[in-house]
């Protein structure tokens, strides 16, 4: 079935003013092969029948069922004539849901029996449903009661002869059913095969995307448009897979209308008595396609959902979501074919001018074109080989076209229908063509008719009117030409009048300007003979002021000095004025080697008045004189080579300006003016000459090899005397406090003039004082590392951390404060790298030394008490340490801020913190090993029936309560690490649980069906693991969704495994089914390992299974399938039946001698794939350290990063793993199964050799552990391999610490 093209007849104009015949008449007119009655048109049809055409457009009048029939049938011949199919009759509003079933009984026994004659009248079989939508108090609640309305009219229109259909359609508005959700639910509980659904595309975007409240946005609630286009593409991705093709009966089409304001009370659309959505359906509806009346809705994306069959169409973002999270890929269009009608309710329907049909049904045929040309539909093809039909743009030109087109002159149709059926398999498209050629026919009388309209409703008074403005025009254009020639005849007159004006005003502006320029010629020559007499006569006072006059006059010539006399004027008044600087500088010189200043004082003051005005290079010489004169002493006494000179008298140095800049202020300030600041330029000319002695100074100690070597504490003595100094300089001279070196911010931006102007000659020797700050460090951490975890006298609380870090983190912010005093620049980046350098060796020498247990003898490990100090502790330096690197980054010069990086020292505390959660995870462990002993000497080949639980799993369930629940409590005040440790926990219990199936076999069935009905009770209490209190008691609260989401996902493990046991060897179908649909991989090898599990030991036997086995999963069910099966299956390939003392636990001794066969646990964050046996020796630390590193590389599988790369997620600089891998030349590998197990099974990343040799070592511990551990790990080592087990250990820590931080959320 194709795609056919129909209308709503209320879509070309509400029946008050426009008759049914001619809505009838250009639906058919504009090429539409069907319409949707409209009831309102029907029953005003019948009216006009009844009661008479003008008396039934007034409305108010009942009509009997006698004329609804009779309307119906000559409605049906209307359609007839003008070949138009009726689908359905809509709508039969309100039916359904009355909360008075009184009124329900008579919908369905009284007003459904009327529309059913009415559709049998009118030829159709069809009637639309919509939701009701009356208010809340007249409907019910009872979803079950709104089915079964809906069920009785579906049974009671089946029962019609012949049968009648119905479609339900959810409104955008309705009370109970507002979206294609609800009314498919309906649907689907009514279950009856002439029941389907109508799929409105209006009402659907206007309940998904669209929200007439929020405009001028348009989209629903808060979202932004893509979030809305995202949400409604979901939906309708949902909606083609959950609504087979079949039970669509019809799919109406229509747009929205963009609003300018929200409809609310106020807006021109607001009814009281409609909700929102309606108002806005009743009049801003638009056809498909119309944007530019302001269409916005995604229609275009809906109806290819809905209409498109093409393949392969590459699915939009939601819908690759959605297939992902259903782990298939599922069909993204429905394809679906039959009616698509246009349903338009707009306020220009209600207009009631004559071409309303016409216009509408115009529109609407566009639109179908569009829609057409959009959705690829079938008849797009037909369409395109009559678009030549089209009318031209001009209507009175012939187009030598190709003859091929319809515009040619000399078209030919023989040679068009040859073209377009060149082959015989192109016949099979006639019917198309057919259609095309019908439909656009009826579209060509359309436009005629409407053309004609337009045409006939011009009048020759509207043509005349033309005509008179046409002629009004043209008198208008000359007149501005009359007004423009005359404009220029005036301006040609004005210009004559006014040249001798013109000539008058510049001969009068050259004689003003000759006189004046005389004048000041002879002021000039008057001054410049005062000016020479009152300079030999040394009144200086009136040389002032004369000079400034002589200096203005002389400005006004410069362009004057290609005539002789003035180049000689100036230059004379140039000698003048060197000769009165040359006296004035005499007279200073005079005055201050006699010691005359006081008694010469106003003349050497007016003499500053006349260097004042005789420039700044006057100016800056006469200062500069005086800067000079005044520190010659000052550079005789203190001489570098002497010992006033030395730093020991620095001091002295200070005093000497001090008291020079005294002097000035009482004998030499009244003779410079103020506003030179002739005591700042002394003090600047005294700092640059003290700055290039310390200099010489210090270079000359630095050589030194003698005990009179650069002492430290003189060198910081000096310079926090120089910085007081320049602060006190400072303070004098810019008349404000200084800002301290720590503050990071300040209000006056201007630039300090004395900082660092003495100072700076320190600055390259402060990295003694880094050195310095270096050793002290490094005397702390072995004191800190001697120290016990918390004083005899100390009460231990979940809260408490080690004492040493706080005592650490003070001496680095004393340190820190007294370095930005002295330096923000370089010094401080050295002592930044020194933090991190004792940083890392706090955390492997301090915190893993307590970590490693090495003073506990407890096969447990460390601890409980003093695990929980440790992680309290880590999380501690964590935080600070992250505070630290702010408060540097503050501090430090803007350009050293990029170098300012503690994070992978905050990342090595945060992997102490991982270990800690590992070991906690370790003590549970540990108590529950005499439960899973009993459970490995079960005997699950001989259960003869099933129990509630088997005898080990209260002993199990304790176990883990009792110290879950004191452990959970001690955690209390740090949920993440509580959430994180429950998570392991739940992990690393599983893959004990699977490993300890692994060694019970052989196991029976009735042995499986037990251990999987006692793995129901184990899930139970993972759930409830974070509400354990201290006493193991469950606190009642529900766990988090999330929490018992993860528990699932993690024990799912286990029931494949168990399930497939339950199946019995015979028939051997059977067990090779329950393997393919459970553990649902093809590896042979993981089949056999199920095989012994279940005591299949016959190699007989194990053949013939291992042949049914490979030729099922080569079967049509599941090679045919293409990926169903995997390659391994994880679980099963782990699986270590034949070695039952290998151990899963990350603290095992086994690890010591071998790292390489160490089974990789988990710690938090990082899942362990290999499971085992658990056996359980003396803690030693040195397993731990290889169970770090070997989960470390699981971490990297998990998160899919590669290490080569220094690529970590959430990591600033990122540290390169350096070690190299552990498990080269590991033994005991299943040489058979290697490769199937390979992609389960990820690759060792970061390793280190020895994990002792890694940790211990860098923890200073090398020597002490040489006597116990394993021959090798101490011959030999050199200072080299020590640094190299340092970093990898160092490199280890943070890559663990940037997993975890991801586990923590951190």
């Amino acid at each position: 079935m194709s795609v056919l093209s129909a209308i709503c007849t209320v879509s070309l104009g509400r029946a008050a003013y426009h008759s049914l015949s001619k809505k009838l008449e250009q639906a058919s007119a504009h090429g539409f092969q069907g319409i949707e009655l409209f009831a309102e048109d029907l029953w005003t049809y019948a009216e006009e029948l009844e009661h008479g055409q003008g008396v039934a457009r007034k409305g108010g009048h009942q009509v009997s069922h006698a004329s609804l029939i009779k309307a119906a049938l000559n409605v049906r011949e209307l359609c007839k004539q003008q070949d138009l199919a009726i689908i359905c009759l809509q709508p039969m509003s309100n039916y359904e849901g009355h909360a008075d079933r009184a009124e329900q009984s008579s919908q369905l026994h009284e007003r459904a029996p009327l529309w059913f004659s009415l559709v049998k009248a009118l030829g159709t079989d069809l009637i639309q449903v919509p939701s009701s939508y009356k208010e809340d108090a007249y409907l019910t609640n009872d979803f079950k009661a709104i089915v079964s309305d809906v069920r009785d009219l579906a049974d009671s229109a089946g029962n019609q002869d012949p049968p009648i259909r119905i479609m339900y359609e959810a409104l955008a508005w309705g009370t109970r059913a507002d979206m294609w959700q609800q009314s498919w639910e309906v649907v689907k509980k009514v279950d009856r095969s002439n029941c389907g659904i109508c799929l409105d595309t209006f009402n659907i975007a206007a309940r998904v995307y669209g929200d007439p409240t929020h405009f001028p946005r348009g989209t629903n609630g808060l979202l932004s448009a893509e979030d809305a286009h995202d949400t409604m593409m979901a939906s309708m991705h949902s909606l083609v897979n959950d609504i087979p093709v079949d039970k669509v009966f019809l799919i109406e089409v229509a747009d929205g209308e963009r609003l300018d304001a929200p409809l609310v009370q106020g807006h021109e659309f607001w009814n009281v008595q409609q909700p929102p959505r309606m108002s806005w359906s009743r009049n801003c509806r638009l056809f498909y396609g119309e944007s530019d009346r302001g269409a916005f809705l995604p229609i275009k994306d809906m109806m290819q959902k809905l209409i498109d069959r093409r393949p392969n169409l590459p699915n939009d973002g939601v819908e690759e979501r959605a297939s992902s999270s259903l782990g298939q890929q599922r069909p993204n269009r429905m394809g679906y074919r039959g009616w698509i009608s246009q349903e338009v309710f707009s306020r220009s329907l209600w207009e009631a001018h004559e071409c309303v049909p016409e216009e509408h049904a115009m529109r609407a045929r566009q639109a179908w074109q569009k829609l057409v040309e959009d959705s690829s539909l079938p008849q797009a093809e037909a369409l395109k080989q009559v678009e030549a039909h089209k009318p031209s743009t001009s209507a009175f030109s012939p187009v030598r076209a190709d003859p091929l087109t319809f515009e040619s002159v000399d078209y030919d149709p023989v040679t068009h229908l040859n073209a377009i059926f060149s082959h015989s398999s192109t016949l099979s498209s006639a019917p198309a063509i057919s259609y095309a050629l019908r439909d656009h026919r009826k579209y060509l009388d359309g436009s005629l008719t409407t053309l004609e309209s337009v045409q006939n409703s011009k009048t020759d008074a509207s043509l005349q009117r033309i005509r008179e403005v046409q002629s009004e025009l043209a008198s208008l254009f000359k007149r501005i030409d009359g007004v423009r020639e005359r404009a220029i005849q005036t301006e040609q007159t004005i210009t004559e009048m006014t040249a001798d004006i013109k000539r008058l005003d510049g001969t009068k502006r050259n004689l003003t300007l000759s006189m004046t320029m005389l004048k000041r010629l002879q002021m000039l020559t008057t001054a410049y003979e005062q000016l020479r007499g009152l300079g030999r006569a040394r009144q200086y006072r009136e040389c002032a002021q004369l000079l400034q006059a002589v200096v203005q006059l002389m400005a006004h010539f410069k362009s004057y000095r290609s005539i002789d006399q003035i180049a000689t004027l100036g230059k004379k008044v140039a000698d003048l004025q060197r000769e009165l600087l040359e006296q004035v500088c005499e007279d200073f010189e005079v005055a201050f080697s006699r010691s005359e200043i006081q008694e010469k004082k106003i003349m050497l003051a007016e003499g500053c008045v006349v260097t004042d005005a005789l420039g700044e290079n006057a100016k800056a010489r006469l200062v500069t004189w005086y800067c000079n004169n005044s520190l010659r002493e000052y550079r005789q006494i203190f001489r570098g080579n002497d010992e006033a000179g030395s730093l020991d008298n620095i001091s002295r140095r200070y005093a000497w300006l001090n008291r020079m800049l005294k002097t000035y202020d009482h004998e030499h300030a009244s003779v410079f003016p103020l506003h030179w600041r002739v005591n700042e330029m002394l003090a600047n000319s005294f700092c640059q000459t003290t700055r290039e002695d310390f200099k010489g100074i210090l270079q000359e100690s630095t050589r030194r090899q003698d005990a009179q070597s650069l002492n430290v504490n003189l060198l910081l003595s000096c310079l926090q005397e120089t910085l007081d100094f320049e602060q006190s300089l400072e303070r004098r001279f810019a008349n404000e406090s200084r800002r301290s070196t720590d503050t990071t911010s300040s209000v006056d931006d201007r630039p300090l003039a004395f900082q660092q102007a003495i100072s700076e000659a320190f600055e390259p020797y402060l990295s003694l004082w880094v050195e310095a700050q270096d050793r002290q460090l490094a005397s702390t951490i072995p004191k800190y590392r001697s120290q016990p975890l918390r004083s005899a006298d100390e009460d231990f609380t979940p809260q408490l951390v080690i004492h040493s870090s706080t005592e650490l983190f003070q001496l680095y912010r004393l340190q820190l404060a007294q370095c930005a005093k002295l330096s923000t620049g370089t010094r401080l980046q050295e002592l930044t790298s020194t933090f991190g350098k004792y940083l890392d060796q706090y955390a492997q020498q301090v915190l893993f030394h307590f970590l490693s247990g090495q003073q506990s003898g407890e096969p447990s490990g460390p601890p409980l008490e003093s695990i929980i100090i440790v992680l309290n502790t880590a999380d501690y330096c964590y935080v600070t340490t992250t505070q630290l690197e702010e408060k540097i980054r503050h501090r430090i010069d803007a350009d050293l801020k990029s170098s300012v990086d503690l994070q992978s020292q905050a990342d090595a505390f945060m992997g102490i913190a991982g270990a800690c959660v590992r070991a906690l995870i370790r003590k549970v462990e540990f108590d529950c090993e005499a439960a899973l002993r009993e459970m490995r000497n079960t005997a699950w080949a001989k259960l003869e029936s099933v129990g509630d639980q088997s005898s080990y799993v209260p002993e199990l369930l304790r176990a883990l309560r009792t110290r879950t629940g004191e452990i959970i409590s001690m955690l209390q005040h740090k949920q993440q690490y509580a959430r994180t440790f429950c998570d392991n926990l739940v992990e690393t219990i599983t893959n004990d649980y699977i490993s300890t199936i692994g060694v019970c076999r052989p196991i029976g069935e009735v042995g499986a069906e037990q251990l999987l009905l006692d793995t129901y009770a184990l899930k139970k209490l993972f759930t409830d693991l974070p509400t354990l209190d201290a006493d193991g008691k469950p606190s009642g609260a529900p766990a988090q969704q999330s929490y018992a989401k993860r528990v699932a996902n993690t024990t799912s493990k286990i029931d494949p495994l168990l399930k497939t046991l339950q199946v019995r060897p015979t028939p051997p179908e059977a067990l090779v089914q329950a393997y393919l649909i459970h553990i649902a991989d093809r590896s042979e090898a993981n089949f056999k390992t199920v095989l012994e599990l279940k005591g299949v030991t016959r190699k007989q036997e194990q053949n013939q299974l291992v042949e049914i086995f490979n030729a099922h999963k080569a079967g049509p069910g599941h090679a045919g399938a293409g990926k169903e099966l995997a390659s391994s299956n994880p679980v099963v390939a782990n699986l270590n039946i034949n070695n039952p003392s290998t151990s899963s636990s990350s603290l095992q001794v086994s690890g010591a001698s071998n790292p390489s066969a160490v089974n990789q646990s988990s710690i938090p964050g990082m899942p362990s794939p290999n499971v085992g046996t658990t056996k359980f020796d003396k803690f030693d630390p040195a397993s731990f350290g290889s169970a770090l590193l070997s989960a470390a590389k699981d971490g990297v599988d998990r998160f899919q990063i590669q290490t080569q790369q220094g690529s970590f997620p959430n990591s600033a600089n990122p540290s390169r793993v350096t070690s190299p891998p552990v498990g080269t030349g590991a033994t005991g590998t299943n040489k058979a199964t290697e490769k199937e197990r390979k992609g389960s099974a990820p690759a060792n990343a970061f390793g280190g050799g020895s994990g002792m040799a890694a940790l211990m070592a860098a923890a200073g511990d090398r020597s002490e552990r040489s006597e116990t551990s394993s021959p090798g790990l101490r011959g030999g080592v050199t200072d080299v391999e020590k640094d190299k087990e340092k970093r990898n250990l160092n490199d280890n820590l943070r890559n663990i610490g940037r997993f975890f931080r991801l586990e923590t959320g951190r």
